[in-house]
């Protein structure tokens, strides 16, 4: 399949956004997440798919006029949620470790000398109830139910 198929808003948020971070301090523009700007504001305005390049140049210039007002206030509501809200960063998954090395790795951590994996809920669970034995609380505790 060669033919790609775009959504024609992607282009007009793009430029509306370039247009408003302009109109930011120099630091603010530096620290934009403009991905999580552009997916806010595409995510509130419709869909436009265009297949050929010149369907696509028809579909921006239509859409530009007609959906102007919508696309700047969805872009501006996304520059003020990603500034007042930022995503969290993402960090990557660590790197995958043999079985045994983690199994290894949580009989220290429980002090368990002789755990397997048949032993391991048990065991898990038999280190929660202690901890939570030796821990001065008010009430009933949550793990004994």
């Amino acid at each position: 399949m060669s033919d790609v198929c775009r959504n024609v808003m992607e282009t007009l948020v793009a430029s509306e956004l370039e247009r408003q971070a302009q109109c930011l301090s120099a630091e603010e523009r530096d620290n934009l997440d403009r991905g999580a700007v552009m997916a806010y504001a595409l995510n509130r305005l419709p869909v436009r798919y265009a297949l050929a390049p010149e369907e696509r140049g028809w579909h921006r210039d239509r859409l530009s006029r007609r959906l102007a007002p919508l696309v700047r206030d969805a872009v501006s509501w996304g520059i003020n949620a990603v500034r007042h809200h930022p995503r969290p960063v993402s960090t990557t998954l660590p790197e995958e470790r043999p079985p045994e090395t983690l199994l290894d790795e949580l009989a220290t951590l429980l002090e368990c000398d002789n755990l397997d994996w048949d032993n391991l809920a048990a065991t898990v669970e038999a280190t929660l109830l202690r901890v939570e034995s030796q821990r001065p609380h008010k009430g009933r505790s949550r793990l004994a139910s």
